[in-house]
């Protein structure tokens, strides 16, 4: 059975599980290792009554064929109760990859249904209570895999992927809330694909994947943006934009053979003219750990306040200039991190961890409660509308 594979978590890769890094992201394995446990007098989960969701997907099997259970599940309390929702007859066998709302009504969750051998689109307008699918596309025909969504209304959205036969990005776009989806100049030149997307408006984007990406009329058209000077890329696998100037990507750069394979370090680029120059980030020396060495997804809510995961969470509250180490995860990676202001925010990603801070992540506490499929899930994605 056909998986995607997910950008690499240690400190080597082998070079064919390096072409899949730069465009693919799929799912993991390994050991169990424990979940990072409370610490003593942590304040109690999300004081504020937000709405959200997380998403991911259960893996049953030790060793292929292996089979897949997608997993929804929704707040209406601010993360202090977590239900499942279901995605829908059919989908059995599937992984969800993106969950992505901009309301507490309007939703859409992007993943591969194994038994179609398709990448799917779901969409819901009653906060997930019901879900319905918009597009579905047999990647073993076209080779198109999508591997992230983003929403800016209820109308406008895009995905991003990569096509495996051509290994080039692919860009679908909608400006009806998904009933059509169009491809987007599909830069064949490119031999890379794509494995995040960010919308800071209609009409300001970027994806990134084996580069950057970018777009200033709705994705009409889109360029190649310039790295660093001396950078080797190996995988950009998140993108975060505050306003449509400034804005960070995360991934990890090749830092030389390693046994077998490729010696990575992790990588952070900034931007403050919408990514007409990029530079280099400085990470602190607790970063370049092998759980650090490919971070994983990076989320800011203003110009000054971020965060990026991989084996744990680092943050910024100065633009990036200084980044600090607030938490690990003894061994399990981080997917995906959402905040809603500066102090309250999710992380999420492998073997069941679900975290949450309501102070900026000064304190990270893993979420009780969960309903019991998702206590060991693998969680690819979190997402509460801003502005609640």
């Amino acid at each position: 059975m056909f998986r995607k594979a997910r950008p690499f978590a240690g400190a080597a890769l082998s070079l064919a599980s390096l072409l899949l890094v730069l465009g693919l992201a799929g799912c993991g394995g390994g050991r169990p290792v424990p979940k990072p446990s409370p610490p003593a007098g942590a304040p109690p989960v999300q004081r504020q009554a937000a709405v959200g969701w997380a998403a991911g997907y259960l893996i049953h099997g030790r060793k292929p064929p292996q089979t897949s259970t997608p997993v929804i599940l929704a707040t209406g309390d601010g993360g202090r109760t977590w239900t499942a929702q279901n995605p829908g007859a059919g989908l059995t066998d599937a992984q969800i990859e993106k969950v992505d709302f901009v309301n507490a009504r309007d939703g859409w969750i992007l993943g591969v249904n194994e038994r179609s051998d398709s990448s799917i689109i779901l969409a819901t307008t009653d906060g997930g209570t019901s879900w319905r699918q918009q597009y579905a596309d047999p990647y073993r025909i076209t080779g198109d895999i999508l591997n992230a969504v983003s929403f800016v209304n209820p109308r406008d959205g895009w995905v991003a992927g990569v096509n495996q036969n051509t290994n080039s990005p692919v860009i679908l776009a909608t400006t009806d809330g998904g009933s059509n989806w169009t491809p987007q100049h599909a830069l064949r030149k490119v031999a890379w694909g794509l494995s995040s997307v960010f919308f800071a408006n209609p009409r300001d984007g970027w994806a990134v994947g084996g580069g950057i990406l970018a777009t200033t009329d709705g994705g009409r058209t889109w360029t190649v943006q310039n790295i660093p000077a001396g950078i080797s890329i190996a995988g950009l696998a998140g993108v975060s934009f505050a306003g449509a100037e400034n804005g960070w990507v995360v991934g990890a750069r090749t830092a030389g053979p390693y046994q077998n394979g490729m010696r990575f370090t992790p990588l952070i680029l900034a931007t403050s003219d919408g990514g007409q120059t990029w530079s280099v980030q400085t990470l602190p020396s607790a970063a370049d750990s092998s759980s650090f060495s490919f971070l994983q997804g990076v989320d800011f809510v203003n110009s000054r306040d971020g965060w990026a995961v991989a084996g744990g969470v680092l943050a910024t509250t100065d633009r990036g200039r200084n980044w600090t180490l607030q938490t690990t995860t003894s061994g399990n990676l981080l997917r995906s991190v959402h905040f809603v202001n500066p102090k309250d925010g999710w992380a999420v990603g492998d073997r069941g961890v679900f975290l949450a801070t309501t102070d900026g992540g000064t304190t990270w506490n893993q979420v009780q409660g969960l309903p019991s499929q998702a206590q060991s899930a693998y969680f690819s994605s979190v997402s509460f509308p801003r502005g609640q």
